[in-house]
């Protein structure tokens, strides 16, 4: 289950915003490539069952994967 966002025609518009779309492209690819990321994705393939089996539900992914870092 990934999740992407459109980032087409994004050369509509001021030509004063293109470094501002220029940063919010880089960090969307950023993220998206991150190891949380995958490991989320990973995750949310799972079947309940075999989520239950780790001792997780699927509510509880996020903050397994991101540990303490979750609570920030």
């Amino acid at each position: 289950m990934a999740t992407t966002f459109e980032h087409a025609g994004s050369t509509a518009g001021p030509a004063w915003t293109t470094p501002f779309r220029t940063v919010f492209n880089m960090l969307i690819r950023m993220g998206e490539r991150h190891p949380f990321n995958r490991q989320i994705e990973a995750l949310c393939a799972l079947s309940d069952a075999e989520l239950a089996e780790r001792g997780i539900t699927r509510q509880q992914i996020a903050s397994y994967v991101m540990g303490a870092r979750a609570m920030l």
